[in-house]
């Protein structure tokens, strides 16, 4: 119950940066825990990343090239970093957790700094800086040979 409020709350307060889009292309990952070991890691990541996909994020996972991915026998998939904390969720992060967890920040720390997100940003704005202004199209529509009358254009003669 407690994560389809958290979702639902994430995507009604983040509504405002999905119509503008300001989520678009950026990095975004998912990290669980849960009390028992076959608890839904991964059912609840998966879920976790659909606002992310709504939002036109992109996902960071963990490849197996994590060598922690392969010999964890708690937490971890390749969906995201995850923690068994136990029945009384008293169990501390172990190593292999642990490793995955600092994988997976590296890995969107990397995202960020290839500049994915931030060229098409920059893409975005270069072309809204050369789109030509009411004022300029008008000129143009002018040196055209073109006149306006009423809401329609004419060849001026």
């Amino acid at each position: 119950t407690f994560f389809i409020l958290f979702q639902y709350k994430f995507i009604d307060e983040t509504g405002t940066h999905w119509f503008s889009g300001a989520l678009i292309d950026k990095p975004g990952a998912v990290f669980t825990s849960s009390s028992s070991l076959h608890g839904g890691q991964e059912t609840t990541l998966l879920t976790m990343m659909l606002p992310l996909i709504h939002h036109g994020m992109i996902i960071v996972g963990l490849p197996y090239s994590e060598k922690s991915l392969l010999h964890t026998d708690s937490g971890g998939t390749p969906y995201g970093a995850s923690h068994w904390s136990g029945i009384n969720s008293d169990r501390m992060i172990d190593k292999n957790e642990k490793n995955l967890c600092l994988g997976m920040g590296k890995r969107v720390a990397k995202v960020v700094k290839s500049g994915i997100g931030n060229e098409q940003n920059a893409i975005e704005k270069e072309q809204k800086r050369q789109r030509p202004t009411k004022e300029e199209n008008k000129l143009a529509g002018d040196t055209c040979g073109l006149k306006q009358i009423g809401n329609r254009s004419a060849q001026s003669e």
